[in-house]
């Protein structure tokens, strides 16, 4: 009777474990992780992860994790790990990053809220940010992407979130950011890029919003160096105290050939230029989309340039400085525009550009559309009206040419 007893435990304690090995139940072949708590789920897959499998990992309770956890598997490689909450949204709080690495792919599918720090996406790693998911609460920043990581954003919310340096929500530093729709909103830093700050590396916005946040430069984005391409989606409601309230370029290249650029502001110390978007050094490029209800305090209510704007798409409208340029400021730069439509109070007083004063007042031959300054011998030249799709206009150091005012 003890031998067959002994023979039931050992058949039983066999079974176990080939469970604990080769649990699924996900519905696409993939291994639901066993362990009460997330620590235990990690630390299963530190002792059983394979190459070229994928694995669920499920919530089913708000858990707070003290130190960091890093999905990394040396001499493994191709791994696709699920993270989910089960029954209803589920928080991890952390008191460090949570770090992704080469050869991982996390998707962060459904109910789950990262609280406390950021997720890093590290060379290599990526990360798949997917409806139902919230990154808030870090004050390291949402998210960090290091060269050749890969972020893909297609729903969700980053929020909530601030850094001392650059990209409160979002920071790309060499990496790649692809974002289809969801919403970075409500982030701070104390530098550039309040939502996000792109510093080398891509980021690609087809669809979705960047908003209500705030930064010294680039309230919404920051483009130090790198490339910036928008097709889709907005940047909306943000601000700067210095210059750039929804896109600040110092060093990059911002592509827009769809999208808004809307309802942001600059200002500094009762100043600040570029309420859509400041070109303190770079390229801007406008081949299509929309700036359209931003405020200066200074100059440039729609655009500030201070290097390179190509403007052959797109409209510019409703835009308002206190100074000078309502729509567009030119300054030492060259501006290039060979279509699209920038409005001016001059001929439409509903949604033309403008130039007015702290109380109201309009005021003319600022430059309700354009405005350049003078330069050596050349004076001041202003476009009051209308700029439409046939009105070229030009402007460099060597020359200015085009359907001028003046």
């Amino acid at each position: 009777m003890l031998r067959k007893s002994l023979i039931l435990v050992i058949a039983l304690l066999a079974v176990g474990l080939t469970f604990v090995h080769s649990q699924t139940g996900s519905g696409d072949g993939s291994t639901i992780v066993p362990g009460k708590t997330f620590a235990d789920k990690m630390a299963w897959l530190q002792a059983f992860v394979q190459s070229d499998n994928s694995y669920v990992i499920e919530i089913s309770a708000d858990e707070s994790i003290r130190g960091g956890h890093s999905f990394e598997y040396i001499g493994k490689n191709n791994i696709t790990i699920t993270l989910r909450g089960i029954g209803a949204n589920r928080t991890i709080s952390l008191s460090s990053s949570i770090m992704v690495r080469s050869g991982v792919t996390l998707i962060l599918d459904n109910n789950i809220t990262i609280n406390g720090d950021r997720v890093y996406v590290a060379k290599g790693g990526t990360l798949i940010m997917n409806t139902g998911v919230t990154i808030l609460g870090s004050k390291s920043g949402g998210v960090f992407i290091e060269r050749e990581g890969c972020f893909i954003m297609n729903d969700g919310t980053i929020s909530g979130n601030t850094v001392d340096w650059g990209g409160g929500g979002v920071s790309v530093r060499g990496g790649t950011f692809t974002m289809s729709s969801g919403s970075i909103s409500g982030n701070t830093a104390s530098e550039s890029g309040g939502g996000v700050d792109v510093r080398e590396g891509i980021f690609t916005m087809r669809g979705g919003s960047i908003s209500g946040s705030s930064a010294s430069w680039g309230g919404g984005v920051s483009v130090r160096s790198g490339t910036f391409a928008m097709s889709g989606g907005s940047i909306s409601g943000n601000t700067a105290s210095s210059s750039g309230g929804g896109v600040d370029v110092w060093g990059g290249t911002f592509t827009m050939s769809g999208g808004s650029i809307s309802g942001s502001s600059a200002s500094w110390g009762g100043r600040g230029s570029g309420g859509g978007v400041s070109v303190r050094s770079g390229t801007f490029i406008m081949n299509g989309g929309i700036i359209s209800g931003n405020t200066a305090r200074e100059n440039g209510g729609g655009v500030f340039v201070n290097d390179t704007f190509t403007m052959s798409g797109g409209t510019i409208f409703g835009n308002t400085a206190s100074e000078n340029g309502g729509g567009v400021y030119v300054w030492g730069s060259t501006f290039t525009k060979t279509g699209g439509t920038i409005t001016g109070y001059g001929s439409d007083t509903s949604k033309g550009n403008m130039v007015k004063d702290s109380s109201g007042t309009i005021l003319n031959y600022r430059g309700h559309a354009v405005y350049v300054p003078a330069s050596g011998s050349r004076g001041v030249k202003i476009k009051e009206t209308t700029a439409g799709p046939n009105d070229n206009l030009s402007y460099s150091k060597d020359s200015l040419d085009g359907a001028w005012d003046n």
